[in-house]
């Protein structure tokens, strides 16, 4: 991800729709990478972090994603 761009993190399940309703997005820091409630991820600062992706319906189901910031 390039400083101040932005990307859509797609999640799907394996319900016969493949929607993913009830996510909740957390950036491990913020000062690197937001994300927003609907998982659009901004390069903030050069540096690395990490998303976690979670169901809001079973928190126990969770995801990590590494994100690293670069210069444009």
């Amino acid at each position: 991800l390039s400083l101040r761009r932005q990307r859509q993190m797609c999640i799907r399940d394996s319900s016969p729709t493949g929607a993913a309703p009830g996510l909740v997005y957390e950036s491990a820091a913020p000062a690197v990478a937001t994300v927003s409630n609907v998982g659009l991820v901004t390069g903030v600062a050069e540096g690395s972090t990490s998303i976690k992706i979670t169901s809001a319906a079973r928190p126990s189901v969770s995801v990590t994603v590494p994100v690293t910031v670069t210069a444009p």
